[in-house]
């Protein structure tokens, strides 16, 4: 994850403050979705799990793409079927609300966030939203 995915990281930061309607990525961004779609069905597959994480019980590879998942959320680019579940299982997850809580309580709103704003029209982003009103369990 650290040196992969560099067009989300770099371009879509984490904003935990807000979200956006769905963007229409670029083209270079839409084929990191495609692999972040392929990477967790596969790892979904060869680890046999029937729960919401990628590997069976919450494990450290579902910490380490939590923040992937909370970018995800903000843009409405999860839309492809095991992002979107992957991405409600997070946004679900007790743990990474308090985290988002936390964030929310003790840091500003950055300067290019405000930026962002006049760009991008604001949506929900919580579990409750309208997109993620699903099972957090992609179909088998």
């Amino acid at each position: 994850m650290h040196s992969s995915f560099g067009g989300l990281r770099s371009d879509w930061a984490v904003n935990l403050p807000a979200a956006y309607e769905t963007v229409t990525p670029p083209p270079a961004i839409g084929a990191e979705l495609d692999r972040l779609e392929a990477l967790w069905t596969h790892a979904r597959g060869v680890t046999g799990s029937k729960g919401p994480w990628l590997c069976g019980e919450y494990s450290l590879v579902d910490a380490i793409f939590a923040p992937m998942a909370t970018r995800l959320a903000t843009y409405g680019f999860d839309t492809r079927p095991t992002t979107r579940a992957y991405v409600a299982a997070h946004l679900n997850d007790p743990a990474l609300r308090r985290w988002r809580a936390m964030a929310l309580a003790n840091e500003p709103i950055l300067p290019a966030f405000k930026e962002a704003q006049e760009f991008f029209r604001r949506s929900v982003w919580n579990s409750n939203s309208q997109r993620h009103r699903q099972k957090a369990d992609p179909a088998p």
